[in-house]
């Protein structure tokens, strides 16, 4: 038996004790993830591990400044304006699993920005419910106002789908369904062909054996109207779970990278003109497990580089501009890479990295500066609920990002606000960054 069906049947065998342990009365909490897993059991306390750096140069506090009060599945959060009020809401998918408790509602939500923070209720919720496992906020139809697009999935193979955006609001139902049946565990929204509009990559998985690979699936925009089947896949099938997109090598068209579950290796595909190359050109990773991908410039030099959860650790590979990837950092916080965010907290220029594991629940901030983030963690904030996403954008309009984690849990969302002021910017030296005196 090779070693990547081992891993399934192993995965198999754990449901199934997990299953026989939920049955009996008193049994402990079990989580599941959204692409099915990952599992956690019997979370210890929640408690904020020390950060390494004075409170006054991080950006978030120890505690939460927002949370909601629902207990769901969150699969993906996006920040977005979905009311044509110039101010970035938040949306939070959910999925089902088998969790246990079970969980009642997998409704996706939007809370509303009211100007410096978020409703205490959501004020919208979508009439459908299916498993929803990634979210972005766009405008897709070109009319002016934001879409909600999520990725779906689960045992269902529930369709992807986009809640449209109009002047009298988001529509509660989807006005554009894929066709392709596969269970997608991640997205991204990209021009892929430099048409002018936003087209739709999914990373995908099968249910179960013996149906348990996809390939990576692209949904062409054309003047504001999706396709309902892909009009490019990979030439792989495989166990995916996350997609980036971005110019590496700079030619202006951006590339396609694609982080894999065991026994299948990540990588990147070049855009060939118009569409990617169906076969990876670089790959990446060990095989073992990667989880999280994302391309920015890490190293401040005006390329992109590829920022990927490989097994329980986080790699920078940093581009040298002639074609090759240098793998030049790994962090010494083990996680599971449950989500992986890339965003200038700091406003030094150069990208931070947020990590959250799913089964502890700690989402850990690694920041960024001259010669690449520190091993350890700058901040960690640990959680009672087990993580599942993350997102960033400047709620209360102070021009700082602030950060949005999901769970699988109560509470299922939480946010800190940005507390840096440019007086507390400041290397260790002393010196004030660059550009912002």
């Amino acid at each position: 038996m090779s070693g990547r069906w081992r891993a399934v049947a192993r995965h198999a065998r754990v449901v199934l004790a997990l299953a026989v342990l939920a049955s009996d009365a008193g049994a402990v909490p079990v989580e599941v993830s959204a692409d099915g897993r990952t599992i956690a059991v019997a979370q210890p306390p929640a408690s904020t591990l020390p950060a390494p750096r004075g409170a006054a140069k991080l950006p978030f506090g120890a505690t939460p400044d927002w949370q909601n009060t629902l207990r769901v599945q969150v699969g993906g959060l996006a920040f977005g304006d979905l009311n044509g009020d110039g101010r970035p809401d938040l949306a939070a998918v959910c999925y089902q699993s088998s969790s246990f408790p079970p969980y009642e509602d997998w409704r996706n939500f939007v809370y509303f920005n009211t100007g410096t923070a978020l409703q205490a209720e959501a004020g919208w919720i979508s009439a459908d419910q299916v498993h929803s496992g990634d979210a972005a906020i766009a405008d897709i139809d070109g009319d002016g106002t934001n879409d909600l697009v999520v990725a779906n999935g689960g045992s269902a193979y529930a369709a992807n789908a986009i809640y449209f955006g109009s002047a009298s609001g988001l529509a509660t139902t989807p006005g554009w369904l894929s066709a392709q049946p596969a269970w997608a565990v991640g997205m991204e929204l990209v021009d892929i062909d430099g048409d002018g509009d936003l087209d739709l990559l999914t990373a995908n998985q099968g249910r179960s054996q013996p149906d348990v690979h996809r390939p990576a699936y692209l949904f062409r925009n054309d003047a504001g109207h999706l396709t309902t089947t892909p009009v490019w896949q990979s030439a792989e099938s495989s166990i995916q779970n996350s997609v980036a997109a971005g110019d590496l090598d700079g030619d202006g068209r951006p590339e396609i990278g694609l982080a894999k579950w065991v026994g299948f290796t990540s990588g990147v595909h070049f855009n060939a003109g118009t569409l990617p190359e169906t076969t990876p050109s670089l790959s990446l990773g060990g095989g073992q497990g990667d989880r999280g991908i994302a391309f920015a410039d890490m190293d401040g030099d005006g390329r992109q580089d590829i920022v990927l959860g490989v097994d329980d650790r986080l790699h920078i590979y940093i581009n040298d501009g002639q074609g090759g990837f240098t793998d030049a950092w790994t962090s010494g916080q083990a996680a599971s890479h449950q989500d992986l965010l890339v965003a200038d907290f700091d406003g030094d220029g150069l990208p931070d990295i947020v990590d959250i594991d799913f089964s502890s629940g700690r989402a850990y901030l690694y920041m960024n500066r001259p010669g690449l983030p520190a091993t350890t963690p700058d901040w960690s904030y640990d959680a009672a609920a087990s993580g599942t996403a993350l997102a960033a954008a400047d709620i209360d309009g102070d021009g700082r990002l602030d950060l949005a984690i999901g769970y699988s849990g109560q509470p299922s969302v939480v946010v800190f606000i940005n507390r840096l002021v440019v007086e507390d910017l400041l290397f260790a030296d002393g010196f004030e960054l660059e550009g912002l005196r």
